[in-house]
């Protein structure tokens, strides 16, 4: 069958809550997504020099405990998404958030790579919970595909910037407080913030509940039956992989480059500016000419980017026009992955198929830096250029697809 819940009934606008309820969703759901998002992946990119220093550990060793979150996270997707389909996500989220705030306390305290290793695996299946596909499945189940997209643009437009700004705040705690204390600080703003964010303003479960009764979707067998879900997997492989290797070493090679570290920290806060500037100009042509076309487009722009990028050397200019291009791909891209999905499959079992699409993402987020880590940043770019142009080819047949298909839930 290709429904698991019936059609939208007339009364379905009461389960949809108030202004006033759902911007305090999106604002809660944007700061607590900012914060995780900024104490963990900005984190590992600017400590990874003084960890690996004081580890007695190379930076690709370093990068590995990484990677062991990233993979412990892809393990955990697929039952976080069958949590939040059933339950919704306060519970899960809130539980998730805590366990950020414990797990960084704990890696602040390893004293050699086996420690390190273990506080990072778990840290991984505790974020799984709270990631940004989590939210995305909050804003899916809570908001009708008329409000998703804007939800999804108000949550990517304050994290895009946000998250960035964690760079020079953690060279500038890691300066003052040193890697471990850094560490510690961050943890401390993790539970000051986002657990009781996501405690207040996200629905419960009877308020999930009677919410997604009166939403359609596909069941998970039926979508892992149409081309359409491999073919964005691939997509979403190519544009993680690429997304994952810049922002996680970018520091580490403007270094290399002979930038000076204050410099290198700044440079990656034009891929936040330019991942807003691209959503709030482009993500309104949507409507005209499909989200996935839109994707396409900036796939490609981000390709040619990164291609560029390692003929800039130390020119400022040219440097930030190329991380600009990247950051316009990122930002549509991570836009575009769970309205696509949304608008294909539905909302009742959005969160499990975004998990299982997300157990390769994780896998693509997790090696790509790994490699990426081994190689010069000439040879990384060019890698970070061919997973660009993996997800512009593989999603193109599904940009064709959807301009005559519609939206699933209006079918």
């Amino acid at each position: 069958m290709a429904t698991a819940a019936p059609p939208v009934r007339p009364d379905a606008a009461r389960t949809t809550p108030r202004a006033p309820r759902r911007t305090g969703l999106l604002l809660a759901l944007a700061i607590a997504q900012t914060v995780v998002g900024g104490t963990t992946f900005p984190a590992v990119a600017v400590l990874l020099t003084p960890i690996s220093e004081a580890l007695d550990a190379t930076r690709a060793q370093v990068m590995g405990a990484s990677t062991a979150a990233l993979l412990a996270g892809a393990l955990v997707a697929v039952p976080v998404g069958r949590l939040l389909d059933r339950h919704g996500g306060r519970a899960v989220m809130t539980t998730g958030a805590a366990a950020v705030a414990l797990l960084l306390t704990a890696c602040a305290g390893a004293h050699d790579l086996p420690q390190l290793y273990l506080g990072f695996l778990l840290l991984g299946g505790a974020q799984a919970s709270i990631g940004f596909e989590s939210t995305y499945a909050v804003v899916v189940s809570t908001l009708g595909p008329r409000q998703r997209d804007r939800g999804l643009l108000i949550i990517s437009t304050v994290t895009g910037l946000g998250t960035t700004l964690f760079y020079p705040v953690t060279v500038w705690l890691e300066d003052g407080l040193g890697w471990r204390g850094a560490l510690l600080a961050l943890a401390a703003l993790q539970a000051a913030v986002s657990v009781p964010l996501l405690a207040l303003n996200l629905p419960g479960r009877s308020t999930h509940r009677r919410r997604i009764a009166q939403r359609r979707g596909m069941d998970v067998a039926a979508a892992l039956r149409t081309p359409s879900f491999w073919l964005l997997t691939l997509c979403f492989v190519g544009q993680a992989g690429a997304g994952s290797t810049l922002s996680l070493l970018s520091v580490s090679w403007f270094l290399d480059l002979g930038h000076p570290a204050a410099v290198a920290a700044v440079l990656p806060i034009t891929l936040g500016v330019l991942q807003v500037l691209s959503r709030l100009a482009l993500v309104p042509l949507a409507p005209l000419v499909g989200m996935p076309t839109l994707a396409v487009c900036a796939n490609v722009v981000q390709a040619a980017a990164m291609v560029s990028l390692p003929f800039t050397g130390t020119s400022i200019g040219p440097t930030m026009l190329c991380l600009a291009g990247a950051g316009l791909g990122m930002g549509v891209g991570a836009l575009a992955r769970p309205s696509v999905i949304a608008s294909t499959y539905g909302a009742v079992r959005f969160a499990t198929i975004l998990g299982l699409m997300t157990i390769a993402m994780s896998a693509s987020r997790a090696l790509f830096p790994l490699l990426g880590a081994t190689l010069d940043a000439d040879h990384a770019m060019l890698l970070c250029a061919i997973l660009s142009a993996v997800g512009a080819l593989s999603l193109f047949p599904v940009a064709r697809a959807a301009r005559t298909r519609g939206e699933y839930e209006s079918s």
